[in-house]
């Protein structure tokens, strides 16, 4: 009976309709990670409006920061509102935390005049590559999801194998 649910809202929706059903099903689950904050005003390129509408408060978060209208602090936090109010199921794990976290902190720095704009801009991208870095190697070192293993313990005259499932 699924199959054919299956494929018939694949007839109704069309390819593009089940696009966007898949990124709504990856978000209600919460598979999917909301864009962040860039270093300097950058376009996600994505195609979602609600990205789009990320990428305008950011371009005029900046703008407005740059010009002392607002502390690079309130763009941070505003940002960062407007993210969880528009994605409220990103899956925001410990280093998306400590990314926001990393710029508020930075933020705070910009404001107190102790380091320049483009300090920031390089920090949040080696910040960035770093937390990239660290969740590649976390993912190399990982198990594979589903593993069966095979052990012989008992001698090469006498096998006994022991099968352990990850």
């Amino acid at each position: 009976m699924r199959p054919i649910i299956f494929f018939l809202i694949i007839a109704l929706c069309g390819c593009q309709s089940l696009n966007r059903m898949k990124q709504d099903l990856d978000e209600s689950f919460g598979a999917y990670t909301a864009p962040t904050l860039a270093g300097s005003p950058t376009p996600s390129g994505c195609s979602d409006k609600r990205c789009q509408i990320l990428d305008a408060i950011e371009a005029k978060g900046y703008e407005l920061a740059r010009a002392e209208k607002i502390t690079w602090v309130k763009l941070v936090d505003t940002f960062y509102q407007a993210r969880a109010e528009m994605y409220p199921n990103s899956r925001d794990g410990n280093s998306i935390n400590e990314f926001r976290t990393y710029q508020r902190a930075l933020a705070e720095q910009l404001d107190m005049k102790k380091i320049t704009e483009s300090q920031w801009a390089y920090l949040i991208a080696r910040k960035s590559s770093e937390i990239s870095a660290r969740e590649q190697a976390l993912s190399n070192s990982a198990p594979p999801a589903n593993s069966v293993r095979h052990d012989n313990t008992g001698t090469t005259l006498h096998p006994q194998y022991s099968t352990t499932c990850r």
